[in-house]
C-alpha cells in the first residue's frame, strides 16, 4: 500500500529531477516527509485535506521558511507566521511541500523571473507557463504537489491555469483571507486553489475560505458564501456568452470554446448572447487602479533604492507614481459602473463564458512582461475588476499549449460556478490529460 510518506518522496524527488527545466519550485520545505509521515502513524486524524501536498505561491508566507516574493530583495525574508491560508491548510491535514516560482512580485502573466528562472510551461518548457502564478500551475500539471495556492490581481490564477491544462479558481473578492500574502493590490488580490478537477479545487477552497478576524481588508460579506454541493442540473441554466471583445484571436481558441458551449447546449443549458461592450475599457481601467496601489506598497523602497527593481517593474512603477487623484478617482468610479452593469446582467443569466486567453503559451524568449501581458490578461481584467469568482477549465488544446473557458458567477457564486465545471468535466475528459514530463506517483 503506497503510503502517504512515499507520494510526498516521489513528489520530492520530482522536483529535484524536473525544476532545472521548468523552474516552477523556488525552495521546498525540508519538513515536508515528516508531516506526511506523521500522518501515516496509526491514529492520527488527517483532517480533510488528509495528507494532500500543496504548493504555495511564494508570496504567501511560511513561518520559519524564505518567502522570497520572486525577488533578490527579500532572498534571506523568513516570517515568524504563516499566512492564514497556509495555517488552515496545515490544520486540515494538508502537507505544505514547496514554495512556487512567480513573476518577482506577482506582476505580470508569463512568469519570467530574472532571480529564480523563467517559469516553463508543463506543456513545453519553451513557453510561457502564464503568471504570476505560473510556478504554482506547471507545478500541479507536472506532478510536482497535488494542488496548490496562487494569487490573483489581474488573472494570475486562472490564466496559467489555462495555459498548463488545469482547473483555477480566483474567489469573490474577500472570501479567501489575505493576511500574510505580500499584497499587489488589496482592491483586487485574490488567493485560491489551481488543482486537476473542479473536484479538487472545491476541496481546497472548502479550508482556505471565510472569516478571518485578523484580516482588516476583509469584509464581513465573507461569512456569506455557500460552501454547500448539489449537483447543478444544466437543462434550463442561463448561460452569458459575449461577443466583441471576447472573440480570441487565436482561431483554435475561438474553435475549442464553440466546442465547450456546444457540451453545455448539448445538455439543456440556454445560451444568451450578451452585449459588454465597457469590458474593452476594462483593461486601462485595471492598469490605473493596480499600477498606483503597486507603486504605494513599493513607494518607501522605490523611492529610496530603484536600482533595486527591473527595468518592468520600474515601468509599472512609475506609471503607477504618475497617476494623479482624478485619475484614479474617475477609474475607480468606472469600476462601480462595471460592477452595477454586471449585477443587472447576473438579473439575466446564472453565469457568463468566455474562453480564458485570446492566444495559447507564447515562447518565453519571444515574450516580455509589458507587452506579452496585455495579451494574456484581455479577457480576465473585466471579471478581476467585477466583484464575484471566476473558475478556469480546460477545455482542449490550442495551438501552442491547453487553454481553457472561464466560467464567472456574482458575488459570492463560488457554489454556482463550480457546479457548472463540475458538470461540464462530467461530460469531457481534458482535465485528465497529462504532460508528457508529469512524474508518475505512486
Amino acid at each position: 500500500m503506497t503510503t502517504k510518506q512515499d507520494r510526498i518522496a516521489a513528489q520530492l524527488d520530482g522536483i529535484d529531477r524536473l525544476n532545472g527545466s521548468y523552474h516552477a519550485v523556488i525552495s521546498k520545505l525540508p519538513e515536508a516527509a515528516v508531516v506526511a509521515a506523521e500522518l501515516d502513524r496509526p491514529g492520527s486524524s488527517p483532517g480533510p485535506l488528509a495528507g494532500l501536498s500543496v504548493g504555495v505561491k511564494d508570496v504567501i508566507a511560511t513561518a520559519g521558511h524564505p518567502t522570497t516574493m520572486g525577488s533578490a530583495m527579500y532572498r534571506d525574508h523568513v516570517p515568524d507566521a504563516d499566512a492564514e491560508v497556509v495555517a488552515r491548510i496545515r490544520a486540515a491535514g494538508g502537507v505544505v511541500l514547496a514554495k512556487t516560482n512567480l513573476s518577482e512580485f506577482a506582476m505580470g502573466a508569463t512568469s519570467h523571473n530574472a532571480h529564480y528562472g523563467n517559469v516553463g510551461n508543463a506543456w513545453n518548457p519553451a513557453r510561457v507557463a502564464g503568471g504570476s502564478s505560473g510556478g504554482s500551475a506547471a507545478a500541479v500539471a507536472l506532478g510536482l504537489c497535488d494542488a496548490a495556492l496562487g494569487t490573483d490581481t489581474g488573472g494570475s490564477i486562472v490564466i496559467p491555469a489555462a495555459l498548463n491544462g488545469l482547473t483555477g479558481l480566483r474567489p469573490s473578492l474577500g472570501l479567501v483571507s489575505n493576511r500574510g500574502v505580500f499584497p499587489v493590490s488589496s482592491n483586487f488580490d485574490t488567493t485560491g486553489p489551481i488543482a486537476r478537477s473542479v473536484g479538487q479545487v472545491r476541496r481546497l477552497l472548502q479550508v482556505i475560505a471565510g472569516w478571518d478576524p485578523d484580516d482588516p481588508d476583509q469584509p464581513p460579506t465573507a461569512r456569506e458564501w455557500d460552501a454547500g454541493h448539489k449537483e447543478t442540473r444544466l437543462p434550463g441554466l442561463r448561460i452569458g456568452v459575449p461577443r466583441g471583445h471576447f472573440v480570441a484571436e487565436e482561431p483554435e481558441i475561438a474553435a475549442r470554446f464553440e466546442e465547450a458551449l456546444g457540451v453545455l447546449a448539448g445538455q439543456g443549458a440556454k445560451l444568451v448572447e450578451l452585449e459588454l461592450a465597457a469590458a474593452s475599457e476594462a483593461l486601462p481601467n485595471m492598469a490605473t487602479q493596480m499600477f498606483t496601489d503597486f507603486y504605494g506598497v513599493h513607494a518607501e523602497r522605490f523611492t529610496t533604492h530603484p536600482e533595486q527593481y527591473g527595468s518592468d517593474l520600474t515601468h509599472r512603477l512609475r506609471l503607477g507614481g504618475a497617476t494623479t487623484g482624478v485619475g484614479y478617482s474617475t477609474s475607480r468610479r468606472w469600476t462601480e459602473r462595471w460592477r452595477h452593469s454586471l449585477a443587472l446582467t447576473f438579473e439575466q443569466v446564472d453565469v457568463i463564458v468566455t474562453p480564458a486567453t485570446s492566444i495559447s503559451a507564447p515562447l518565453i524568449d519571444d515574450s516580455a512582461m509589458a507587452t506579452t501581458t496585455p495579451l494574456l490578461t484581455r479577457f480576465t481584467h473585466p471579471w478581476c475588476l467585477s466583484l464575484g469568482p471566476t473558475l478556469s477549465v480546460p477545455i482542449g488544446a490550442g495551438r501552442h499549449s491547453p487553454v481553457g473557458m472561464l466560467i464567472t458567477g456574482p458575488a459570492f457564486g463560488e457554489r454556482l460556478v463550480l457546479e457548472v465545471g463540475d458538470a461540464y468535466q462530467s461530460m469531457t475528459e481534458w482535465h485528465h490529460h497529462t504532460p508528457e514530463a508529469r512524474i508518475d506517483i505512486p
